[in-house]
């Protein structure tokens, strides 16, 4: 690889928003990896539940939001016209990650007086 040249990635298996870095050098993290990574970091995290049910506000940790936005930002860069990809090779890690996210956005803990919001 040439100076200034990024690695390659395989966007069937690798993240295309995040890289690993070891010192300087940088390379692909895999999709399951970056998931798992996500994971890790919500562990043990704590929610507030000051949520206003009245005005449907609703208060998330901050931990919680930088995964919501990680995998926002995923699929944005994997939405872009032009962009092809194909089937995905992953074993769920990311998956199960967005689904479990979601679910807690939609869970009872998120939801105004009337069940809606």
């Amino acid at each position: 690889m040439m100076p200034n040249q990024e690695p390659e990635r395989d966007p069937a298996r690798d993240s295309l928003a995040r890289w690993v870095y070891r010192g300087r050098e940088k390379s692909p993290i895999s999709l399951d990896d970056f998931a798992a990574d996500l994971t890790r970091g919500l562990a043990g995290v704590r929610e507030s539940y000051d949520n206003d049910f009245q005005t449907g506000v609703v208060a998330i940790s901050r931990a919680r939001a930088q995964a919501m936005a990680s995998l926002l930002e995923e699929l944005a860069i994997r939405l872009r016209p032009g962009i092809s990809i194909g089937p995905i090779d992953s074993d769920g890690t990311m998956a199960r990650t967005a689904a479990d996210l979601a679910g807690y956005l939609d869970s009872q803990r998120t939801r105004s007086a009337d069940g809606y919001e």
